[in-house]
């Protein structure tokens, strides 16, 4: 794959960017579950108690998807037009395997057993629009910025390791 070629479109995290707001959450969960509730939300930021740091948590439409692979029904369908991993929830039997494989975390399911994760609404993902800070980008998921995702994971390592004092 050449280093511009394109895998369609990704959230992309600046943890360093994130105040833990939260407009990201609730935004996202009123869009999609018409009620403002982080549990409905495909997106998180996680909060770290007393370390001042927040890290948005959000599905990356990875390209050899683990959730998707190991559903035993095939309800995790790659949408044609925005290149998101999408939940069939008419396929779903609630197994959870997704949730346990993925590597981001950013897989979760509702009080009445709903799997749900980002589907970058229909390419146009309001958590980035409303976003103040800029802590969430929607960009080309090129292998260039594959490779800045990997640096991000890593900048978030050294951030997890400077919270935990390990």
């Amino acid at each position: 794959m050449s280093e511009g070629e394109s895998l369609g479109k990704m959230v992309v995290v600046d943890p360093s960017s994130c105040t833990g707001c939260q407009l990201c959450v609730a935004a996202c969960s009123l869009k999609h579950e018409a009620q403002v509730n982080p549990l409905y939300s495909r997106i998180r930021a996680v909060r770290f108690e007393g370390k001042g740091a927040y890290i948005p948590v959000t599905c990356q439409q990875c390209k050899d998807a683990p959730c998707q692979s190991v559903c035993p029904v095939k309800a995790i369908e790659r949408h044609e037009k925005t290149g998101a991993l999408i939940v069939n929830q008419e396929k779903c039997i609630g197994c959870k395997a997704c949730i346990i494989v993925c590597p981001f975390g950013a897989i979760s399911w509702t009080a009445d057993g709903k799997i749900v994760k980002c589907d970058l609404c229909d390419g146009d993902p309001l958590c980035v629009k409303l976003c103040t800070r800029e802590a969430l980008a929607y960009v080309p998921a090129t292998t260039a910025h594959l490779k800045t995702q990997v640096k991000a994971a890593e900048k978030f390592s050294e951030i997890l390791k400077k919270i935990s004092g390990v």
